[in-house]
């Protein structure tokens, strides 16, 4: 079953609950409208205990999630080409499938991605672009590659200047990050307590760009695939200590 609004009918939601206690209602936004959760409306809770649950962007949608939560979804939010899903506050969480799933723009500029579990990018898989400002992914889970990220294919772009990755796990490759034949540029942030058997940080086979306050905790390293590296795009402005364990 798919519940499909069509945006801007309802533009602004303040406070919500997204969840769910099995698997195929969708909140489906396919007008190009625009969306904005947190706003005038007091309250607004929705529980869904037998379908899937999922926010669901198409055909150049536009959402703006501030406050809120999707929870015990198979995927959370899903978000297409064209689509823009900016996530500026609340929470992503306890998704079985994924967190997010990206192919067009999705900004984090804050809010929390944690405890989704998944194969691959348990907190977001993207073959879109995500820009990462704030926020924190922490706490995720894959069965195999990219605990809190992956980043698949020549078209996917992942920009990070701020926010948190920690403590999320992979059971192979790329704890925090896997960057599978994409684009990462790291230009702040936090990347730490990440586990995986080869790159507990970052694992990389394609673009890997550095500058400014981008770095890698000395608890995570960064591992490269031969004929690999790290492109150093400008300064590094940390002080003290490493920028990265190779």
């Amino acid at each position: 079953s798919i519940i499909k609004v069509l945006l801007p009918l309802i533009p602004i939601l303040d406070m919500f609950v997204l969840a769910h206690n099995g698997s195929g209602y969708h909140i489906y936004n396919d007008t190009g409208g625009t969306s904005t959760c947190g706003g005038a409306i007091p309250a607004l809770t929705i529980w869904l205990w037998e379908e899937q649950l999922v926010l669901q962007f198409v055909n150049k949608g536009t959402f703006t999630m501030n406050k809120g939560t999707v929870m015990n979804a198979q995927t959370g939010v899903q978000n297409y080409a064209g689509a823009k899903f900016t996530f500026a506050g609340g929470t992503i969480k306890k998704c079985t499938t994924r967190g997010v799933t990206n192919s067009g723009t999705f900004n984090m500029t804050a809010g929390t991605i944690s405890n989704n579990k998944s194969d691959y990018g348990a907190g977001i898989t993207t073959d879109g672009t995500v820009n990462i400002s704030g926020g924190t992914i922490t706490a995720n889970t894959a069965s195999a590659d990219g605990g809190a990220i992956h980043i698949n294919g020549n078209n996917a772009v992942v920009n990070i200047s701020g926010g948190t990755i920690s403590n999320n796990k992979a059971a192979n490759s790329g704890g925090g990050i896997m960057n599978w034949n994409g684009t990462l540029t790291l230009t702040g942030g936090t990347i730490s307590g990440n586990t995986a058997l080869n790159g507990k940080g970052i694992y990389s086979n394609d673009i890997l760009r550095m500058s400014g306050n981008g770095s890698v905790n000395t608890n995570n390293d960064i591992y490269l695939t031969t004929n690999h590296y790290v492109t150093v795009t400008g300064a590094l402005n940390k002080t003290s200590g490493q920028v990265a364990l190779l």
